[in-house]
């Protein structure tokens, strides 16, 4: 019932109540005086994949498909998708990943930084290869890489010399690395620099692992003055 009548597509969620919640998370961090921990983060480039396609028009966004933001305020930004991702299914996943995922990610990473922390800023780009979601980058679809067990992933053969093996022997190092020395393992592909907001160096899992300088730049800037929720975009 509580699902069933809420405005949005994750009704339990934290709720702010001024004593074991004093406040929005980020706006905590920004305002805190000591150092935040190191954070490893990222996402996915397809996680709304997982959530299905729509089930009227492809390019079909309603208010129950939104996590942080009313409808009203995604459809002003969803329209400039139009020039960057011409399918219109994709837009539709590519614009619901960024409202749930990826914008609320480079935000935390962005207030992170500001404060003197230490943050490094993944992307999973490594398509599934059967399945459902063949071609494409689903919610969860790092975890048997994360997790060293390559022979979880749809379409994979997981031998030794394999491209897949490669791929999840690298991500799995430096998450064990990071876990042991609070920092990626500086042996395994190109430097990992932390997250900067100015630079946006993000590290690239794919078939190979590589580092861009603000990968989703064109789709980043539609997100500036994005009214979510939250103060998730706290100064």
């Amino acid at each position: 019932k509580v699902i069933a009548s809420a405005d949005r597509k994750s009704p339990f969620r934290p709720v702010v109540d001024g004593t074991t919640l004093p406040d929005w998370p980020l706006a905590r961090i920004a305002r805190s005086r000591g150092k935040p921990v190191p954070l490893l983060l990222g996402g996915n480039r397809d996680e709304a994949v997982f959530f299905g396609a729509s089930k009227a028009d492809p390019a079909d966004v309603t208010q129950k498909d939104l996590t942080n933001m009313s409808l009203e305020g995604f459809e002003a930004i969803y329209g400039h998708y139009d020039p960057l991702v011409a399918d219109p299914a994709q837009r539709r996943y590519a614009a619901l990943t960024d409202e749930e995922y990826w914008i609320p990610t480079l935000r935390l990473a962005e207030t992170v930084s500001r404060r003197g922390g230490r943050t490094w800023l993944y992307r999973f780009e490594l398509p599934n290869k059967a399945g459902p979601f063949a071609g494409h980058v689903p919610h969860g679809a790092e975890l048997p890489f994360v997790w060293d067990n390559p022979a979880l992933v749809p379409g994979a053969a997981p031998d030794a010399s394999s491209a897949m093996r490669q791929a999840t022997d690298r991500m799995f190092g430096h998450w064990l690395s990071f876990i042991r020395t609070g920092r990626p393992d500086g042996s395994i592909g190109p430097t990992w620099p932390p997250f900067e907001a100015r630079t946006q160096a993000t590290m690239i899992f794919d078939t190979q692992i590589r580092l861009a300088a603000d990968p989703t730049a064109a789709r980043r800037a539609l997100w500036s003055s994005a009214p979510f929720d939250a103060d998730v975009g706290a100064k």
